[in-house]
């Protein structure tokens, strides 16, 4: 193979939640928050953390999950970032 042979864009996982008629909702809402139509061809990657500003020891946590999403971003994935729990 030549260098000028593009790669075979991989199935993503996550093209069950926004492909077809039946997703239009779905895709709607995201392109309404910001999301482009490119975003959402890529791989989502959830980024999870569990921020709170209640404990010293997890202060820090969307200031990694910013570092996180860049990483998904420049390997060409669309992050998606969400809160769990703390404790």
């Amino acid at each position: 193979m030549g260098d000028n042979v593009e790669p075979q864009r991989k199935k993503r996982v996550s093209q069950i939640l926004l492909d077809g008629m039946e997703r239009a909702p779905a895709r709607s809402y995201l392109r309404n928050i910001g999301y482009s139509k490119e975003d959402l061809t890529l791989p989502i990657v959830g980024v999870a953390h569990c921020w709170t500003d209640t404990s010293p020891c997890n202060l820090n946590h969307r200031d990694v999950a910013a570092a996180a999403k860049r990483g998904v971003s420049r390997s060409g994935g669309t992050p998606m970032e969400f809160s769990t729990i703390a404790i």
